[in-house]
């Protein structure tokens, strides 16, 4: 991420360890439950794909963080599938 997109979600970018990434993940019933750090307000968006190497298309944005966490889950989730987050 640049430094603007470090800054609106909330990493530091000296930190290495300071990163937006999805920290758990869960499969059930429902689908696949991806839940991330996340700051309060700041508007993210989830992207999925059949492969690391393939193009990832976006599957829903605007998604409202909440401080601590937050979760998302892919209903269509009906296969292996690779995901990300990022910060819109």
């Amino acid at each position: 991420m640049n430094n603007w997109q470090e800054w609106r979600a909330g990493t530091v970018p000296t930190d290495p360890r300071s990163l937006l990434v999805i920290s758990n993940l869960t499969l059930n019933i429902s689908g696949a439950t991806l839940t991330w750090q996340s700051q309060t307000n700041v508007p993210y968006y989830i992207q999925r794909a059949t492969d690391p190497g393939a193009a990832f298309s976006t599957i829903q944005s605007n998604i409202t963080g909440w401080a601590g966490s937050t979760s998302y889950t892919d209903t269509n989730a009906t296969g292996a599938f690779f995901y990300r987050v990022g910060v819109q």
